[in-house]
């Protein structure tokens, strides 16, 4: 497997999927881990998740706003970690305010900065893969 197709097999788990782990940083600096409904935007190498003003996964990514996000395949024999730097919406003024899906919710855009994975992906076992995007 050549790095271009396991960069792009672990790619394809951020698109073919919906949901992952949110990993945020909490005061104290330990992991503040959510599940998370994520939407992405390949063309922009964005995952995108609606979040809640008032959460903990909110408050951390304003006063620390690097993040990580997981996603795995249904048999969990593979997995891809994004991380980057997060960007909040403002709040959402109304529901269906233009920011935002609904009153209270901000979007956390998260661009993807480093790639990393293993498992077994297009029938091809490979070990942890890391890049710098």
């Amino acid at each position: 497997m050549t790095q271009d197709a396991e960069q792009n097999a672990l790619l394809a788990l951020l698109s073919e999927g919906h949901g992952g782990v949110l990993v945020t940083i909490k005061r104290d600096g330990r992991p503040q881990l959510s599940n998370v409904m994520h939407a992405y935007y390949p063309d922009e190498r964005v995952v995108r998740v609606s979040l809640t003003d008032d959460r903990a996964k909110t408050r951390n990514l304003r006063r620390d706003p690097r993040a990580s996000y997981h996603v795995t395949t249904p048999d969990r024999w593979a997995y891809t970690v994004a991380e980057g730097t997060a960007e909040l919406t403002p709040v959402a003024g109304q529901p269906y305010d233009e920011t935002a899906p609904t009153g209270r919710a901000v979007t956390l855009g998260l661009t993807l900065a480093v790639l990393a994975g293993a498992g077994w992906l297009a029938g091809m076992i490979y070990t942890l893969i890391t890049w710098q995007l």
